[in-house]
């Protein structure tokens, strides 16, 4: 697929790992002109906005002669795992296109999806998200992260109501998931956010071990990722926590 080998979606906004990477190295700073903060896009936006860039990535491989067609559900899933963040947007669109092309079939599907999925959360983001969960568990907040994408249930974008949050999570937990850019307000909503949904996916995936067929084809299938059947089990297993006393 030649005609889609150098294109990527590009998009502005300020990468939720910004802070990160600037606490790391303050380096990375002197190559930031300007920080824009854009809220995540709503959902028909967001559709809207993806339908466009993957008209122009069709129209880029019918220049050079290839035939590439787009699964619809993709451009929903992207919708709804990105959350409408542009960087995750960026981020995701980029890989799935970038792994059509080194797996090319014609079409850019939720296969392509999965593969992007696992590359973000175990290779491009991987060493990030690893210091990230350590820091978690080393200040003892990562029961309190697993705690919130359990009650977000399985669907995208993950979103828990405020009043459910307070009542299974105390108010210095949440106040250091929000000031971590982990959670993020949803003040229209009345509720908190996922703000990186592959960080999610990450934790999920690591939880499920073996099982990761099972969640790509949760993925593919019914665009959701539910934690395992046992999940409070594992939960607690994973986290120390006693479950009795949750």
């Amino acid at each position: 697929m030649q005609g889609i080998k150098n294109l990527r979606f590009v998009l502005s906004g300020v990468s939720p790992f910004y802070q990160d990477m600037a606490e790391t190295d303050r380096g990375v700073t002197r190559f930031i002109y300007k920080k824009i903060h854009l809220k995540p896009l709503r959902p028909d936006p967001t559709i809207e906005l993806l339908d466009g860039k993957f008209k122009i990535v069709v129209a880029s491989s019918e220049n050079e002669g290839e035939s590439l067609n787009i699964d619809p559900d993709v451009i929903n899933r992207i919708a709804s795992i990105s959350g409408g963040h542009p960087h995750l947007i960026q981020l995701l669109g980029s890989h799935v296109v970038e792994n059509e092309y080194y797996d090319a079939d014609g079409c850019i599907d939720t296969k392509d999806l999965v593969h992007s999925l696992k590359t973000i959360c175990y290779e491009s983001r991987g060493r990030d998200y690893e210091l990230l969960i350590n820091t978690m568990k080393n200040e003892s907040r990562f029961d309190d992260y697993y705690t919130f994408i359990q009650i977000a249930g399985g669907q995208f974008p993950s979103r828990v109501d405020r009043s459910l949050a307070i009542e299974h999570i105390d108010n210095e937990a949440i106040d250091w998931l929000l000031s971590r850019d982990i959670i993020s307000i949803d003040d229209e909503e009345d509720c908190y956010s996922v703000v990186d949904e592959f960080l999610r996916i990450r934790v999920i995936l690591d939880l499920q071990g073996q099982a990761i067929d099972e969640v790509e084809s949760e993925i593919m299938i019914n665009g959701e990722l539910s934690m395992p059947g046992d999940s409070y089990d594992l939960l607690y297993q994973n986290t120390g926590r006693d479950e009795e006393n949750y």
